[in-house]
């Protein structure tokens, strides 16, 4: 028999109902990896479709590996390290080894946008890395919102996030201990893989375990923990709580934004009740690959900032303080504040 095969994709108006991934959790809808399908030795394809508006909401780059992409239907954005490429029905992208490349479909495309993505690289496709190496610090465009591609590589990476934190508690699971009673209800935005989450619960409080990635709920869950999903974007946190513990969640939250998260984490917790939090410290903001494959975005901020949008909130600050251990990578700042006005803003 001669070497080929046949596969039926079905016409484009099917392809949103394609669902797979090159691995099970990075799976979603809207892709079919043919090359899963079909015997191929050197040569990769994927058949992809977007609804207006949806985003890949990540980055990737090869070291060894060649792509293009067949644009077949649909208005849509392509970024190329620090350029934006409009494509549409026609346009073929090719995108060579070391090129960030990510991509969107515009909210207001006429249709789904749809297009093959073709890889091939210089030896059998297994033996291929699929990445190079992460760098620091990776491009993002603006076009792509900082904290929902923040959420997305969480809610992808969460396993490889889990495994590459350290199960000791952060330090500020002490300072939260010091200033609550036995007993205390403590909401806890940002729980990730629930470490510190465990260490509050066993000194006696409750924790309110909440992430805005829901696969960082739904592993909680499957450890018998009850998690929610709450997104520190939200209007109501609920509660009311005697302490708020925020451990590395909200330096992913926009400088301009941040005042308005504090606000809303005061009207979730008792009068006399505590926030404590910690921060990354330093200037301006930036995307990072550290701990995870995919970018995520950072806000850093200086004691006096805080303090400040600690203050617009109607906190009132007990301690901004550097708390860089030793160890540490990067330099960190623990907050501690006292919600001392009624739990109503």
């Amino acid at each position: 028999m001669s070497d080929y095969q046949v596969l039926e994709m079905g016409g484009l108006d099917e392809w949103r109902g394609h669902y797979g991934g090159f691995t099970p959790e990075k799976s979603r809808d809207g892709r079919r990896v043919v090359d899963h399908e079909l015997t191929m030795q050197y040569i990769g394809m994927t058949a992809n479709a977007f609804e207006p508006g949806e985003e890949a909401g990540y980055w990737h780059v090869h070291e060894r590996i060649e792509e293009v992409y067949v644009f077949l239907a649909g208005r849509g954005q392509m970024a190329l390290d620090d350029d934006i490429v409009d494509v549409g029905p026609g346009t073929v992208v090719r995108v060579g080894q070391g090129v960030f490349r990510t991509w969107r479909a515009l909210p207001d495309s006429p249709e789904q946008l749809r297009w093959l993505c073709l890889r091939a690289g210089g030896q059998e496709l297994p033996e291929v890395p699929r990445r190079q190496p992460p760098r620091p610090r990776a491009p993002v465009p603006v076009e792509l919102n900082p904290q929902d591609a923040t959420l997305a590589a969480y809610e992808r990476g969460a396993r490889q996030y889990a495994e590459r934190t350290t199960t000791a508690p952060a330090p500020e699971v002490a300072a939260l201990l010091a200033r609550v009673a036995a007993g205390a209800h403590v909401l806890e935005l940002g729980s990730g893989p629930g470490r510190d989450a465990a260490a509050v619960e066993s000194a006696g409080l409750t924790v309110d375990r909440t992430d805005g990635a829901a696969a960082f709920v739904d592993a909680q869950r499957a450890a018998g923990h009850r998690a929610r999903v709450l997104d520190v974007r939200a209007d109501d946190f609920g509660g009311p709580y005697d302490a708020v513990f925020a451990n590395a969640v909200l330096l992913h939250v926009p400088r301009a934004d941040l005042a308005g998260v504090l606000a809303t984490a005061r009207r979730a917790c008792r009068a006399g009740g505590v926030l404590v939090a910690s921060f990354k410290k330093g200037e301006g903001e930036a995307w990072t690959q550290a701990k995870l494959d995919d970018p995520r975005h950072f806000t850093y901020w200086d004691e006096a900032g805080l303090t400040a949008a600690l203050t617009a909130a109607g906190w009132i600050p007990e301690q901004v303080a550097e708390s860089t251990l030793p160890e540490s990578a990067e330099r960190w700042i623990t907050v501690v504040a006292r919600n001392e006005a009624s739990a109503s803003l």
